[in-house]
């Protein structure tokens, strides 16, 4: 059994002194400052820094330990709000991008063209982190992926097997019957649901059941166990589970073709979203004793002691407490108090691709020169942190139908809205809503992912690198005034194709030593081969789709693009280019990768007492979807961090 040791004293002499570890350095600069009992607000054996899918994970599974936990957000609890509907109703997850409360409105570079220099890139501030606006996509990761942080690392819990019992763990499969689970990779008793949305809204709709079965004919699902789930008179045979294995024989998602497309929402609970807030809220309400969750409360660093002999060891961080601080927010800005929370055995920090390597350099790791230009005090000269960003290269093709989509005649016939602003009244009072309510088929119930498709782009490749969605609504990328656009146009489909880059020459760097300014961005382009692979396939799709009996006209690429024409087509993707799973600033690596930030068990080298889970931990892309990988190495770090202090 495991006995935490509770809020201890704590009494700190810091002095930083020059110490080598390995190609890692630590300050020579001496200081010292004394932290007594007085000085902490207050003390846990853990905390964390982000309640995402990263921190909401480790935090959770540390309470339940017994562990002393205190887990810090820089944005609301948002979720516990009478007005939090938006965070619940699948549909309306554009409008919790742009929720005032919660937005984080960043703007990033993509390439060097004029167009990508100033790119909107939603993020969440809130208690469960991005998983509380995204839209929900809950897709397993590449097979190789932590197959390949196994060899990396040395470390066998990372090795598949052990990776998919974490998955079964967390999951609450609810789109297969109960007897096929365990035996393809499920399970049924996890915190975040899984299931393919409701089916229920598109019934009877002539022209999606005609174009989708038409792209299940052009893209048929070329493996084992295909299900014909057409309607009468428009087959669709597709994957039945792109999540699920069969032993060693079968991964579902090495095969090509048309699939449902798994989705975090739980059909059982009345088709709400689904994940990780709701394993914090249940802990927090099961284990109050030891978990405790603190919204508002802004991060601006992290603070370090040592001896003079061994490396500086993270003890505790400083946060202010308010509402809508960092540069991003757009929301009404409140200040509270200065706070320090200090901990008894580690700092966790989970703060995403973005905000950790902001936080780990104001907190003095990052590289030498970039700490210097700011005055900021070098703590572990750490090159790594902030290289290495990376995202998928996406970009969208769009049509004009002949008709409008079924799941939006309410809307064209002002029977309903999806704007609760404009007009509370008839949003809470309209047959969508109060149908969405009462469980019956409602636009609200669906995030408007149906169906995708996985491709090759090549067909020598030994798993799909393509994912395309394909949707019956309008959605181009993200940019100012896309979701009004999302909701005023109702006869239209989407495709959006993504494919994870090879470029690894992106970077996030501090403008300042301010906490509350967000960084440079710089995703530094796509490199050739990204471009014609995905050119290659708009080009095809166009063809393809402008064929369709149901379709008006294309809408994007704009009918001044030569599709034909394989560079004219490039430079379209270049400049209509988009990304939205940014990862891997913080990389696990070996000891011999100078870049490399953190080691197999997530611990940051050249410090003690501190780790990183979360996106930015991950050395590449981990899938088409980030969340589900996330949450599965949040689950494999909680592992290491229970094990080593489980005698303590």
């Amino acid at each position: 059994m495991i006995i935490p040791t509770g809020r201890k004293l704590l009494a700190f002499i810091h002095v930083l002194t020059c110490v080598s570890i390995g190609s890692w350095q630590v300050s020579a600069e001496i200081f010292e400052t004394s932290t007594s009992v007085d000085d902490c607000d207050e003390v846990f054996d853990f905390v964390v820094v982000g309640s995402g899918p990263g921190g909401g994970v480790v935090a959770s599974r540390l309470a339940r330990a017994g562990f002393d936990t205190l887990v810090l957000d820089a944005g609301p609890d948002y979720g516990s709000q009478p007005e939090e509907f938006d965070v619940r109703a699948p549909v309306l997850w554009p409008a919790t991008t742009q929720n005032p409360f919660l937005e984080w409105a960043f703007r990033v570079q993509n390439t060097d063209d004029e167009e990508q220099q100033d790119v909107l890139y939603p993020r969440s501030s809130n208690v469960g982190g991005c998983a509380m606006h995204n839209a929900m996509q809950a897709v397993y990761p590449f097979q190789e992926t932590f197959t390949n942080l196994a060899e990396l690392t040395g470390d066998n819990e990372f090795a598949e097997d052990k990776m998919r019992q974490r998955f079964i763990e967390i999951e609450k499969n609810e789109y297969l019957p109960e007897s096929q689970d365990e035996s393809t990779g499920h399970g049924t008793a996890g915190f975040t649901s899984t299931s393919f949305g409701d089916q229920r809204i598109v019934d009877g709709d002539v022209q999606f059941a005609r174009t989708f079965g038409a792209l299940g004919s052009l893209y048929p699902y070329d493996g084992p166990f295909g299900v014909n789930i057409g309607q009468e008179g428009f087959p669709l045979i597709i994957n039945p589970d792109i999540n699920g294995v069969i032993g060693n024989t079968v991964n579902f998602a090495d095969y090509e073709g048309i699939h449902f497309c798994p989705v975090s929402i739980s059909p059982s609970k009345g088709y709400i979203r689904s994940g990780v807030y709701g394993l914090l809220k249940e802990t927090e309400g099961q284990f109050s004793d030891t978990l405790t969750i603190k919204p508002n409360s802004f991060v601006t660093k992290v603070l370090f002691k040592t001896n003079g002999r061994s490396p500086p060891k993270a003890y505790a961080v400083k946060v202010q407490e308010g509402t809508s601080l960092y540069g991003v927010s757009t929301g009404p800005q409140s200040l509270g108090n200065e706070k320090l929370y200090c901990a008894s055995k580690e700092v966790v920090v989970s703060g995403g691709a973005f905000n950790t390597p902001q936080i780990l350099k104001l907190s003095g790791i990052g590289p030498k020169d970039e700490l210097e230009e700011h005055g900021i005090d070098v703590v572990a000269d750490l090159p790594g942190v902030g290289k290495n960003l990376r995202d998928k290269l996406e970009v969208t093709v769009n049509f004009d139908m002949a008709a409008i989509w079924k799941i939006f005649e309410p809307i064209a016939q002002g029977q309903c809205t999806l704007d609760p602003v404009t007009d509370p009244t008839a949003f809470f009072t309209s047959a969508c809503w109060l149908d969405y309510l009462s469980g019956n088929p409602s636009i609200f119930s669906s995030s408007a992912v149906f169906y995708s498709i996985l491709k090759k782009s090549d067909t020598s490749l030994p798993r799909p690198d393509i994912y395309i969605q394909v949707t019956p609504s309008r959605f181009e990328r993200y940019k100012d005034g896309w979701v009004q656009e999302s909701t005023t146009v109702p006869n239209s489909l989407s495709l959006n194709l993504a494919t994870e880059t090879t470029n690894t020459e992106g970077e996030i760097t501090l403008k300042s030593d301010n906490p509350f300014q967000e960084p440079t961005i710089d995703f530094k382009g796509y490199s050739s081969e990204d471009l014609t692979r995905v050119a290659q396939l708009v080009s095809e799709f166009s063809a393809v789709i402008s064929s369709l009996p149901d379709v008006l006209n294309q809408v994007r690429p704009e009918d001044t693009v030569d599709l034909d024409d394989e560079q004219a087509v490039k430079e379209w993707v270049k400049k209509n280019g988009w990304g939205h799973h940014a990862c891997c600033t913080a990389k696990i690596g070996s000891s011999g990768d100078p870049d490399a930030v953190l080691d197999g068990q997530f611990k940051v080298r050249g410090v003690k007492n501190l780790r990183v889970v979360d996106a930015s931990s991950f050395p590449y892309q981990p899938g088409f979807f980030p969340t589900i990988p996330i949450m599965m190495l949040a689950e494999k770090a909680a592992d290491d961090i229970i094990a080593e202090y489980a005698n303590v």
